[in-house]
């Protein structure tokens, strides 16, 4: 009877298997969300991108969007922003798959 059961490793190597081939199989850097994010990075970086852009600067001074947007310019200063977006779409997947 105790033969029939899952260990513990087993469900995690499982759960790791199905969040890294969810991520894999599907993930497109700049699309859905990350469209509407990358101009509030990008100012965040530097300052100078896209001066006259209303929407640009109301999003960057104000807004929900701005402590994500922070994060992720900080996380740019160590990796580039496709490789970060990555890494942060495998962690949800990873987690919401434990």
């Amino acid at each position: 009877m105790g033969a029939d059961r899952l260990s513990v490793a087993d469900l995690v190597f499982m759960s790791l298997m199905f969040g890294l081939s969810t991520t894999v199989v599907n993930y497109s850097f700049g699309d859905g969300n990350q469209i509407s994010e990358l101009p509030i990075v990008f100012r965040l970086i530097d300052s100078s991108f896209l001066k006259n852009d209303f929407y640009t600067n109301v999003s960057s001074s104000f807004g929900p969007r701005i402590f994500f947007a922070k994060a992720l310019s900080f996380f740019a200063s160590v990796n580039s922003l496709p490789w970060i977006y990555f890494g942060l779409t495998l962690l949800v997947n990873l987690s919401i798959s434990l």
